[in-house]
């Protein structure tokens, strides 16, 4: 925008620039396709300069990476965080955006493109006295900065989507207990994650130019043929290879198979990539809470009442 001699002005309701890669900061959160292949690729300068020192790269190398865009390009200059917009009106007689912050200051502009994202406003389960409870509690889009410390807690965790299978197996290696309450289980693949070296790097850098041709992360997923999505038979097929794959990593049956998706398909909807997610119930401290047989009635100032 700056070559183009446009004025811009960023508002964050956040302090600092990642928006997704800023507040979901919860244990265990990456990429689910290779690093290499997920940024910024209009600058030959910083295809160059930026190596990624894993193959999925964690919240906090990502966070890293925007901050050197952000240096690199000069853009501190143009944003303004702790603002959250709360409206915005199309001013026809002007031909402007009028936007109002949740202070009540406005702003105008000729031109308005945002990037709140379709699930940024975080709910809270509908559960009765979810909010009296006086322990710690967080909900992974809001993770604090600061490490949040596990040893020698009981931990319950509410829901199994992509945040929890990331967190799970990582609160398990610290808690003294961990209890996840599962609705409907969700289907889960194999993230593989290794280190990158610099020889490696360079031969990534290389090969660019290639690459940016015919990028296709998520192996798995997009390996397969396009009929999965259309045919049951099909997508039967692969979801049946997935169901072995998950009940060879369980020692209990039971927990095999409450983890087992069967109200849907592989990949319906999309399917969260992990590192030791089904592993980590086979661990002592951890159980798993069916809420279609065990129904939480309420919570109140220390507990979960089943």
């Amino acid at each position: 925008m700056h070559e183009l001699g446009v004025k811009v002005q960023i508002l964050e309701a956040g302090t600092s620039v990642g928006r997704t890669w800023f507040w979901n900061r919860c244990l265990g959160a990456e990429y689910g396709c290779k690093s290499y292949a997920y940024g910024f690729f209009f600058s030959q300068e910083i295809i160059d300069e930026w190596k990624w020192s894993e193959h999925l790269a964690t919240q906090e190398e990502t966070e890293r990476y925007i901050g050197f865009i952000c240096d690199k390009y000069q853009l501190w200059k143009d944003m303004q965080f702790y603002t959250s917009v709360s409206k915005a009106h199309w001013m026809a007689e002007r031909e402007c955006w009028k936007l109002t912050n949740e202070n009540g200051c406005e702003y105008n502009s000729k031109f308005l493109a945002t990037g709140i994202g379709s699930l940024s406003n975080p709910t809270l389960p509908n559960i009765a006295g979810v909010n009296d409870f006086k322990g710690q509690a967080f909900h992974t889009s809001g993770w604090p900065a600061d490490a949040v410390k596990f040893e020698g807690k009981n931990v319950g965790v509410t829901g199994v989507c992509t945040t929890a299978i990331q967190i799970i197996p990582e609160i398990a290696k610290m808690a003294r207990s961990l209890t996840v309450f599962q609705r409907t289980p969700n289907w889960a693949i194999p993230l593989h994650d290794s280190k990158s070296d610099e020889e490696e790097m360079e031969i990534i850098h290389k090969g660019y130019p290639e690459m940016l041709t015919r990028i296709n992360g998520f192996g798995f997923r997009m390996s397969k043929y396009k009929e999965t999505l259309a045919d049951l038979k099909a997508n039967a097929l692969v979801s049946n290879f997935d169901v072995k794959k998950i009940r060879q990593r369980f020692k209990n049956p039971w927990t095999a198979d409450k983890l087992t998706p069967k109200t849907h398909g592989f990949e319906l909807p999309r399917v969260p990539l992990e590192t030791n997610y089904f592993e980590a119930y086979n661990q002592p401290n951890v159980r798993l809470i069916d809420l279609f047989e065990t129904l939480i009635e309420c919570t109140n100032k220390s507990r979960v009442k089943t």
